[in-house]
């Protein structure tokens, strides 16, 4: 029994790494990508697009949101210059900053509420766009979002 314990621990220890880049983010397909507040909020964003978008995955818009920082402002972020969404995660991952976690909570369900058929979700892809194909992912972020990081 106390090699099945350490045999355990050690397990659980291996499958919390990270990226080993100290960024929170893992490297594995599909979501969940982050566990922090706001990667949960981005994971929601990304998961409910792939969903109703069945040409793209959610790998595909991760990677194209990762790099963005119009998220960070929408989430009540007032940082100059505003944070990528990888950065995003990386500050509330080392404790520089915090989500409020009811706002959290309304913003990720917010976001889940949107039908496939809801003007947010239909236009927050559009592949005519070509590199900007995922800009309108950061209009599926709903206006209670502003609190999850502000006042």
């Amino acid at each position: 029994m106390k090699y099945f314990a350490i045999f355990c621990f050690l397990v659980a220890l291996g499958c919390a790494q990270g990226t080993g880049t100290g960024n929170p983010r893992r490297e594995l397909s599909g979501s969940p990508v982050s566990s922090t507040g706001s990667g949960i909020i981005f994971n929601a964003a990304c998961s409910q697009v792939a969903t109703c978008h069945p040409e793209i995955t959610f790998d595909d818009c991760w990677n194209a949101i990762a790099i963005e920082t119009t998220f960070a402002p929408r989430l009540g972020l007032s940082l100059s210059p505003a944070p990528t969404v990888d950065e995003t995660i990386a500050l509330e991952a080392a404790g520089t900053i915090s989500p409020a976690p009811a706002a959290q909570l309304s913003c990720k369900t917010a976001i889940l509420g949107l039908s496939c058929s809801d003007p947010l979700i239909v236009n927050a892809y559009d592949a005519s766009l070509g590199a900007g194909a995922f800009s309108g992912v950061v209009n599926v972020l709903d206006p209670v979002c502003a609190g999850v990081f502000g006042p």
